[in-house]
């Protein structure tokens, strides 16, 4: 047990202090978590022998839960309701033409055949969270014209999608007898609505008649709740993605939410804490010497999504918006791909087929392409498009 703990506790302290030079060298700081994870899994140095597929996509499942809590906890309605529509187009319709773009390209392109194609291109639809709240946050970039909310609202939102795609292309090809695409994402965001409604029509109840006895409380009472929306939402058939992210949203513009500063700052360090969970237990399932083979298919696709696909898919959902050329290729730009990926592929590899570990490397691949390169260039185009101030640190 102590060595468990101790090499849990070097693994943190070193992620984190390698995060502050990766953020000096202008490298996004949860590269660093994926990377340690390739050194020391099995793949790598082995030093931390973890090949379990489903302890994996239990830690990332709950990593993203509260990683999409806290996205939507951090918007504030009344201070994005300019860019709210424009980011919801890009989050829902946006994330399924982008899925239908790659799925036509793996078709005639990659020669894959339909339901395998849809696969490759919901797992890659969406843009990534963790990674872009990194970036932003950690450069400290100011965005104008309301770019910055923008595009967390858009990462933050687009994953739900991403995963009911995702879900629906893994029915096909296992022939789980999915048959209907938008019946499937109806009963997914119908029954999501009514959890969170009813959820929260329940916490409110109980924090009106309740005053608890230490301030540390609450952010414990609605960690519970975020992870009970969660569970409702996905035993009744819903989108626990999508319940919890909304849920962020309403917690967040509610009156009834007390010591509010407690409890952002608790789900901000929880929200990194995860970030790193989530980084570093994909990084010891990915075996780096099965990269290779992908190489090739994994470039095209990762050429293909973010100079055709992605920015087809900003100019023309935001043809008629206020934002200028500058800024829409900004956007274009900002579509990192990332943990939400892989995490979705993951999935995938519960099919047992040599497709869908292809598919998981694919996506790393592409994963990590993103995170290094566009994280790592954002700043620069954003000063090069002249849509960004960066602030000096203190």
């Amino acid at each position: 047990m102590e060595m468990v703990l101790m090499t849990g506790a070097l693994i943190a302290l070193v992620a984190i202090v390698g995060s502050k030079l990766f953020f000096k060298l202008g490298v996004p700081s949860v590269l660093i978590f994926l990377g340690l994870g390739l050194v020391i899994g099995t793949d790598g140095l082995n030093i931390i022998d973890f090949q379990s597929l489903s302890i994996a996509q239990d830690l990332s499942t709950l990593a993203l839960v509260f990683i999409m809590f806290y996205g939507g906890f951090g918007i504030n309605l009344k201070a994005s309701k300019p860019i709210l529509k424009p980011a919801v187009l890009l989050s829902s319709v946006g994330t399924i033409a982008t899925a239908l773009l790659v799925t036509g390209f793996s078709m005639f392109v990659l020669q894959f055949d339909f339901a395998q194609s849809l696969l490759l291109g919901s797992v890659i639809a969406s843009t990534d969270a963790a990674s872009v709240f990194s970036v932003l946050r950690a450069q400290k970039l100011t965005l104008g014209n309301n770019l910055g909310p923008l595009l967390e609202i858009e990462s933050g939102s687009n994953d739900p999608f991403a995963y009911m795609l995702t879900v629906f292309a893994i029915g096909l090809l296992a022939q789980a007898g999915i048959d209907s695409l938008g019946i499937f994402m109806i009963q997914q965001i119908g029954i999501s609505i009514l959890v969170v409604a009813g959820v929260w029509f329940f916490l409110g109840w109980v924090l009106n008649r309740l005053d608890m006895a230490s301030d540390g409380l609450y952010p414990i009472f609605i960690m519970a709740s975020i992870l009970l929306v969660y569970s409702v939402a996905t035993y009744l058939g819903g989108n626990g993605f999508l319940s919890v992210y909304m849920a962020g949203i309403v917690f967040n513009n509610s009156s009834r939410i007390p010591s509010r500063l407690n409890i952002d700052h608790f789900f901000d360090g929880l929200s990194w804490l995860m970030q790193l969970l989530l980084f570093l237990a994909l990084g010891l399932l990915a075996n780096p010497s099965q990269f290779w083979a992908v190489i090739p298919v994994a470039i095209l696709v990762s050429l293909f999504i973010t100079f055709i696909a992605r920015p087809a898919v900003v100019f023309t959902l935001l043809h008629k918006s206020k934002f200028t050329r500058n800024e829409k290729l900004f956007v274009s730009f900002a579509g990192i791909r990332g943990a939400a990926s892989i995490v979705f592929a993951t999935y995938a590899l519960s099919l047992g087929t040599g497709f869908a570990t292809d598919v998981f490397n694919i996506i790393f691949f592409v994963a990590l392409l993103s995170v290094l390169i566009q994280g790592t260039l954002l700043p620069f185009v954003a000063r090069k498009l002249q849509v960004d101030e960066v602030k000096e640190n203190c």
